[in-house]
């Protein structure tokens, strides 16, 4: 299970606070959610504290959002190693 919240600031950057399991039919729905905010590479930042696990899609599509410019943020040790991430 997946629990995505969206909230906004003040500045229009958007925050996605992420708990579970990215994993699955759960990739998409984060997938669904951050393009249908529709927001300017820069201005959206993903928090990821309380994933407490990732599969080989929910990885990709972490790449893929930080290739075009989705910032993560509070990133645990363990999705570190996976993302590959210096801490």
């Amino acid at each position: 299970m997946l629990k995505i919240t969206s909230v906004e600031n003040a500045s229009a950057e958007r925050l996605l606070v992420v708990e579970g399991r990215l994993v699955g039919p759960w990739v998409k729905e984060l997938e669904t959610a951050v393009s249908g905010l529709g927001t300017i590479p820069g201005c959206m930042y993903i928090d990821v504290a309380a994933v407490s696990f990732v599969d080989t899609r929910g990885i990709r599509l972490l790449h893929r959002l930080m290739n075009q410019g989705v910032v993560l943020q509070s990133v645990s040790p363990f999705v570190q190693e996976l993302l590959n991430m210096k801490p």
